[in-house]
């Protein structure tokens, strides 16, 4: 079933059977299918009962077709579904009751379908059709910053001046008071005048008296085909619905939420605080949402590596093609690096730049930056000179560790070439070799080449585990890229939850660049746990042949990768390969069934983890084994949170979005990135205030939502941030790029993935004058951006077609077609 949120539709949209609609659009996760059935069928959900207990009731079968209603147009003839609310509605939100304000049954439903619905959709405006006692045209605004009496007495005050329902007109939601006794309403429910619950009959409870709704005028609303149709009937709630439109498990959950929301109504408690759940909702996202609570020791990562190191020097701790480092070897270099860092200045509080390419040398010099009580910033060297000069810029570094060739190390100026420490200049990562003629403005770049005379014992330094362990730079929607602090603490308690997927890893190959976060996953775990880390060369990571060839000589237990990557390996490697195989840990990507098949199938012994998240929450936050079932699902969940993080997905208003809603991820727990650095607003925008208190919680920009069974999705994103080849990007960077084009007007970037194809980055570009050739957008993109950044292909347009609204027609672009601006 879809569970995407629907567009939002007007009057005189036309409705299946011929018909226009009045209101907004459902959920598209609530409908089951656009054309009315006509099937009938009587589906029973208990309501909590008092004090929150929920009884164990079991389904009735299904009842038999009862006839159509008078005047139904239905053409199989049949009435509608209703779903009944098992109970009575709250004493006090009943209509006519004091806690309903005084206000006319229709009034107290009406503001509690328009919460439950702006819960659902996350629109605060919900238009319904209210008969009251004659049809009319509801529009409520949901106002967050009121109490629910308030809205109440507004919506009764609205109904009074609201114009009628014009005749014809299909209404999407609908709701009604009490109709007379044996009128359409009453005559049709379950049980005639009682409720069925276990195949019993009960007796209702008498309501308040009330004006009951004339029988004509509530047959004009729930007689014809209709969307929802919600109302009061001998003491509960009754949703009468088609199943050809609706799936009835998931109108039941609506029936019990509305009784929710009854409750919480009659309480008078402010609306923001309405969350639309059940008790028992309530209680499954609680648990949903924590990881365990496990103790992770308060000490510094570099700590945790030293302590291998004095345990088992002789043991190997890295390989990255001929270079094999014991953990005696790695300890003591990063030591003598310490050492020159620290004497060049470096020392807690500071950050210091290291040219992290895959090389052995690199983890030694994030590890000597470590052991200075400084912060490091993996860049990549194969990145273009300007990227690499915002990044220092934006940093405020004034040191950074990388071999210079063609000017003397330790200048601040000077044309040259900067690679990883430890890597030749002849074969930098991705590229040639790359001049920087104005080199580094106010950054020290220094060779660890030659440290003959430094100490290699441990340095001392004091470190705290608040103290930052890295900046990592990613994609920035304004065109600049933007740092993510992360501290020790964070690393650390990251680092331990890779325990979920067992004992650390005795020989783990660690695929990704060093400067994307991922790899810092696999990297310390390996190494805090006294294994070998595995970096392939560049060409090992990008030649088959040469991949297979390193597979053949070390026996690898554990992977850490993206799904696009780990997929090349398995056909590098094939079964024999992979023979120690015990864990693969992916995440970055959204994971291809047809991948978890052919793991199952090359190597059924290992687990494999679809993992999942930012840079924010140090590296992951949730982990799903996948299985047989998974190979077979177009939707593969992300898992539930790891130990010490809490992982919930809440709506705008920070509350628990029900089961099967839609809501924005959002992590919480002692793994949370410090913020971005140097960057206050954005920081405080995305790190809030913890709603369930003491501490911040992590807005990801990620949509997703729970499953009934608990089971944690993803949907998408709020913003235009996409993941290719496992890194974050923000497509606004790329537009910012090729706009600095001198032709270009106008820039949309879009992420497409053909069938069976790579995803590709199509750039649509706006030029006036003579229009730009694709060589000469191609060089301004390739001044500022990574490879893997760049688009694949350029559409060159006179204008960017927009719609009446005077947005980017994102349709008409993504057809490939010239379309005129309307």
């Amino acid at each position: 079933m879809n569970r995407l949120p629907g567009r939002t539709a007007h009057l005189g949209d036309p409705h299946p059977d011929g018909g226009v609609r009045h209101g907004g659009e459902l959920p598209a996760w609530l409908r089951c299918g656009s054309v009315p059935s006509g099937t009938t069928d009587t589906v029973f959900r208990p309501w909590p009962a008092p004090g929150g207990a929920t009884p164990d009731h079991p389904q009735p079968e299904a009842a038999t077709p009862e006839p159509a209603r008078p005047g139904s147009t239905d053409p199989a003839g049949a009435a509608p579904e209703s779903t009944w609310a098992h109970g009575a509605a709250p004493e006090s939100a009943r209509p006519g009751s004091a806690g309903a304000a005084g206000a006319a049954p229709e009034a107290v439903l009406a503001a509690a379908v328009a919460v439950l619905l702006a819960r659902h959709t996350g629109e605060p405006e919900v238009r319904l059709a209210v008969v009251t006692p004659r049809p009319v045209a509801l529009t409520v605004l949901v106002d967050e910053r009121e109490r629910a009496g308030d809205l109440v007495r507004r919506v009764a005050e609205d109904l009074r001046t609201a114009s009628p329902l014009p005749a014809g007109v299909v209404a999407r939601v609908a709701v009604a008071g009490p109709a007379a006794r044996g009128g359409a309403a009453s005559g049709e429910d379950p049980g005639a005048g009682g409720r069925r619950e276990e195949g019993v009959r009960r007796e209702a409870t008498e309501l308040t008296a009330v004006a009951p709704v004339p029988h004509e005028l509530l047959t004009a609303v729930t007689s014809v085909p209709h969307e929802l149709v919600v109302r009061w009937a001998d003491g509960g709630v009754c949703l009468d619905h088609d199943t050809g439109l609706f799936d009835p498990e998931v109108v039941a959950a609506l029936a019990d939420r509305l009784l929710a929301v009854l409750g919480e109504l009659a309480e008078d408690r402010p609306v923001r605080d309405v969350a639309a759940l059940t008790t028992a909702e309530r209680a499954a996202i609680a648990t949903w949402s924590s990881g365990e609570a496990q103790p992770v020791e308060d000490v510094c990562l570099h700590t945790l590596i030293e302590r291998r190191a004095a345990a088992e020097p002789a043991r190997t701790a890295l390989v990255c093609g001929d270079v094999a480092l014991t953990y005696g070897e790695l300890n003591a270099r990063a030591n003598r690096l310490g050492r020159r860092l620290r004497a060049a200045g470096a020392g807690p509080g500071d950050l210091v730049a290291v040219f992290a390419g895959r090389a052995a040398e690199s983890v030694v010099a994030m590890l000597a930056v470590l052991k200075t009580g400084a912060a490091y910033v993996p860049v990549e060297p194969s990145q273009p000179a300007d990227r690499i000069r915002r990044i220092l810029a934006d940093s405020g570094v004034r040191l950074a560790v990388g071999s210079v060739v063609g000017s003397v190390a330790g200048r601040t100026t000077g044309e040259g070439v900067v690679t990883s420490p430890g890597e030749s200049s002849g074969e930098p990562p991705g590229e040639s070799p790359r001049a920087f003629s104005a080199g580094f403005p106010g950054v020290r770049v220094l060779d660890p080449g030659n440290l003959a005379g430094e100490a290699d014992h441990d340095l001392g330094v004091p470190v705290r585990t608040a103290d930052l362990a890295y900046v990592i730079y990613t994609s920035g929607s304004t065109g600049v890229p933007k740092g993510v602090a992360v501290s020790h603490r964070a690393i650390v308690v990251s680092t331990h939850a890779r325990g979920v997927g067992g004992p650390p890893p005795e020989c783990d190959l660690v695929t990704m660049p060093l400067c994307f976060d991922g790899a810092a996953g696999g990297l310390y775990w390996t190494l805090t746990g006294g294994g070998t880390a595995v970096l392939p060369t560049e060409s090992e990571a990008r030649d088959p042949l040469a991949l297979r060839a390193l597979l053949r000589r070390v026996p690898i237990t554990h992977i850490h990768s993206v799904p696009s990557h780990y997929g090349l390996v398995l056909e590098a490697a094939g079964e024999e390969c992979l023979s120690r195989l015990r864990l693969v840990s992916v995440g970055g990507e959204p994971m291809p069934p047809r991948l978890v098949a052919r793991h199952l199938l090359t190597c059924p012994d290992a687990v494999l983890l679809n993992d999942y998240g930012p840079t924010e929450c140090a590296v992951w936050a949730t982990a799903h084994p996948c299985g047989i079932a998974d190979a077979a699902d177009g939707r593969i969940p992300i898992g539930g949170p790891l130990p010490n993080y809490r992982v919930e997905v809440l709506d705008a208003g920070l509350r628990p979005a029900p089961p099967g809603v839609i809501g924005e991820i959002c992590v919480a727990g002692p793994a949370l990135a410090r913020g971005y650095h140097r960057r206050p607003g954005l920081t405080a925008a995305r790190f809030l205030p913890d709603p369930r208190g003491g501490g911040r919680i992590y807005r990801t920009g990620d949509r997703g939502f729970w499953s009934p069974a608990g089971e944690l999705h993803i949907a998408g994103r709020t913003d235009s941030q996409v993941k290719i080849r496992g890194f974050r990007v923000e497509l606004g960077e790329i537009e910012a790029a090729v706009a600095g084009h001198p032709s270009v007007t106008g820039c949309f970037v879009t992420l497409r993935t053909p069938p069976g194809g790579a995803e590709q980055v199509i750039a649509f570009v706006a030029a006036s004058g003579a229009p730009p050739t694709e060589d000469e957008l191609r060089a301004v993109a390739a001044a500022t951006l990574p490879a893997y950044m760049r688009p694949d292909r350029y559409v060159v347009l006179a204008e960017l077609p927009r719609n009446r609204n005077g947005k980017i027609d994102v349709a008409a672009l993504r057809a490939g077609e010239p379309v005129e601006s309307r």
